[in-house]
């Protein structure tokens, strides 16, 4: 992956129904609605492309977001893809991904997708226990996850990866378990797991609220992030995201190449509702509204609603954050020698209390978070926000 290279995202805001979980800008899937946010997207893909230098369209990563991606029709994924070809410099041996719901997989669409060069699926599970999908308002069953891969391995492909969330409910360490037994007997190439968030607005907030449902033990969620690093990694897989493993073998590293960039300062350009930009130290942030955006999107090929330029302190503050999040780390002293920054004298009293903590360690020059510090993420990062 070349640093010079950017990534391409595109949102897809459409499902067949909203988990009870999920804060994103998403909805139901209505024909009218969904081909004129497509027109949309197109000709903000065009729009963007425009606005950029020719090095700065060079990409080698293209993601399909969501919602639920694999909702609408693969023709639809084609003239999508199509477009970015036309209007970006698309480089060879892109990483094309889509994120996929296990109820539409079927052989003749996984079959479109690979001829269209997609070569990586995102296949959201959550879990393999059907009381937790129905309590969670997934809408396929454990069958249904499991019929998803077998189908994905029979149309090729070879980059899969399985999301997992952590920490329902009502789920137990041993319910955690056979998830993840699950999971690794399809020996996917990559998990992204995900310690359950329950963020205000959504319908599980509602259901914890009203003493529906109970509030998660964050001791055991605790004990089953545990559970899932010792697990993973005496399989063969690398943890290297908080929430990210991948398989790695002489001759290829399963890591999300796209993802990456987010957490290494690469450019990375995000069309659609809500979706997020950053290149030439800029953030940007698209308006959330489906129908707000289809409108500014027809009017001037834009629906931009924030943009932050970040000065040198502001960038440097987020390089540490997002870095950290890499279980590698950060290098000190190539830190030092790209952005001009002594870390550890400017953050010497704040990460002294974090080491003795034993939320910070450095390792062979690297600064990275401990196990520990991994469960307690946010009282580090509070630092740079």
């Amino acid at each position: 992956m070349s640093p010079s290279s950017a990534g391409l995202y595109l949102h897809i805001p459409f499902c067949h129904s909203k988990c009870t979980y999920c804060s994103f800008i998403t909805g139901s899937y209505e024909d009218l609605l969904v081909q004129r946010y497509l027109s949309a997207l197109l000709k903000e893909i065009a729009t963007t492309a425009s606005l950029l230098s020719l090095s700065e369209r060079k990409i080698d990563t293209i993601y399909f977001g969501g919602g639920t991606p694999s909702i609408i029709s693969p023709d639809w994924i084609e003239r999508l893809l199509n477009t970015c070809y036309q209007h970006f410099s698309v480089q060879e041996k892109t990483e094309i991904t889509i994120e996929t719901n296990p109820s539409d997989i079927n052989a003749d669409r996984l079959n479109y997708y690979r001829s269209l060069g997609i070569n990586r699926v995102s296949l959201g599970i959550q879990s393999f226990i059907d009381e937790q999908l129905k309590e969670i308002g997934r809408d396929h069953s454990a069958k249904d996850a499991k019929l998803a891969i077998e189908h994905l391995r029979k149309a090729g492909f070879d980059n899969i990866s399985l999301d997992l969330i952590a920490g329902l409910p009502s789920q137990t360490l041993e319910q955690w378990e056979y998830n993840l037994s699950s999971a690794l007997a399809f020996d996917p190439e990559h998990l992204s797991i995900y310690l359950l968030e329950i963020k205000e607005g959504t319908t599980l907030y509602a259901q914890i609220r009203s003493g529906r449902l109970k509030t998660p033990d964050e001791d055991l969620a605790a004990e089953m992030y545990d559970l899932l690093v010792d697990k993973l990694i005496k399989n063969g897989y690398q943890h290297y995201e908080i929430s990210n493993f991948a398989k790695v073998n002489s001759q290829k590293a399963f890591l999300s190449r796209h993802n990456t960039k987010y957490w290494l300062d690469i450019p990375y350009y995000g069309l659609g509702v809500s979706a997020h930009s950053y290149h030439s130290q800029t953030r940007y942030s698209n308006v959330k509204s489906t129908h707000t955006y289809i409108e500014k999107i027809e009017t001037s090929g834009q629906a931009i609603a924030e943009k932050i330029a970040l000065d040198n302190s502001e960038r440097i503050r987020e390089a540490i954050m997002l870095r950290l999040r890499l279980m590698e780390g950060i290098n000190l002293e190539e830190f030092q020698t790209n952005y001009g920054f002594d870390i550890m004298a400017n953050y010497k009293e704040a990460f002294s209390e974090l080491m003795e903590n034993k939320l910070l360690e450095i390792v062979d020059g690297k600064l990275r978070l401990t196990r520990q510090g991994i469960l307690f993420s946010n009282e580090v990062f509070v630092l740079f926000v």
